[in-house]
């Protein structure tokens, strides 16, 4: 039996070390990619462990399906003095996107304001009052309409000139988060016409998104 600090004849890890890959895989539905970051390894040395120890791999991208999502949230965020800055993805506008599962795409401050205060009302955008689109700190979001991010925007004097961008302009017909979503669906194979159609958009526009021409 090999003790806690030794190595692995298999593996340049320890035996501990195996095992804690094993269990973070198994019961925390950890990938091997973010184990991999975990122990300084790639995700192919991690995937090769768990294969010479007998484990059943599951399909690539199905972590999600087993994974904490609240969790894995905060290993996201950065908590600043003020802002609690998102460190992954962010949308065109800059706001931090989560992926709460394989085939679900959320805005990241969006789920920082549920996690605090439950559902968002129909018709109402989660606001920053910091103006930091990367901020998922609750304290610096506030709840509000289409209207009411308007007027946000010019009294922090972001419509320069009279430029109304995205869902600034009074005008537009989607938020950010609707793009996005248009976008994503449409990537994974949903046919344009029932996208359009839904969202209440010409084919011309639905393309103008698509193709990054509209709403950048």
């Amino acid at each position: 039996m090999l003790k806690q600090n030794q190595l692995s004849s298999a593996h340049d890890l320890t035996s501990w070390e195996v095992q804690e890959v094993i269990r973070l895989y198994q019961e925390e539905g950890w990938g091997c990619r973010r184990i991999g970051e975990r122990f300084g390894r790639s995700k192919d040395k991690i995937r090769r462990v768990l294969q010479k120890e007998g484990v059943a791999l599951r399909p690539p991208g199905t972590a999600y399906l087993k994974s904490n999502p609240d969790e894995r949230f905060w290993t996201h965020v950065e908590k600043l003095e003020g802002c609690w800055n998102w460190k992954s993805s962010t949308s065109p506008f800059g706001h931090g996107m989560f992926k709460l599962s394989k085939d679900n795409l959320v805005f990241a401050h969006r789920y920082s304001w549920c996690l605090f205060n439950g559902e968002i009302p129909d018709g109402m955008q989660v606001l920053h009052k910091c103006d930091n689109p990367r901020c998922v700190n609750p304290d610096h979001l506030f709840l509000g309409t289409q209207a009411t991010n308007v007027q946000d925007m010019v009294n922090k004097g972001r419509a320069k000139g009279g430029s109304f961008r995205g869902s600034n302009n009074p005008k537009a017909k989607l938020t950010e988060g609707q793009v996005e979503e248009i976008k994503d669906r449409y990537e994974q194979g949903e046919a344009a016409r029932l996208l359009y159609e839904e969202y209440g958009i010409s084919k011309a526009h639905f393309y103008r998104i698509v193709n990054n021409t509209a709403w950048r």
